[in-house]
């Protein structure tokens, strides 16, 4: 399943150079499907994704009671925060 990739993911240019805008990834610290070391790496090479990472939870997070609540309001959160800096 996690074998070879064809490109590094440290290599995916920033999307957003010429705008704003921010990629959002949660990541289950106990995800089975995909390793958190792996979204850590990313992460840390990557440096207009934002992190979240969830301890207890799995791959299925966004089926979690409450996770898409938690989810927009971060996100809206976030855009108020940036819109709104020095004003």
């Amino acid at each position: 399943m996690f074998g070879d990739w064809v490109f590094d993911p440290c290599d995916i240019e920033n999307p957003f150079s010429s705008r704003p805008g921010r990629v959002h990834i949660w990541q289950g610290d106990e995800d089975y499907l995909v390793p958190v070391v792996l979204q850590r790496v990313v992460h840390r090479c990557l440096p207009w994704i934002d992190y979240h990472e969830l301890k207890g939870e799995g791959h299925f997070i966004k089926q979690r009671e409450g996770f898409p609540e938690y989810s927009l309001r971060t996100l809206l959160e976030l855009d108020f925060q940036e819109s709104h800096v020095g004003g």
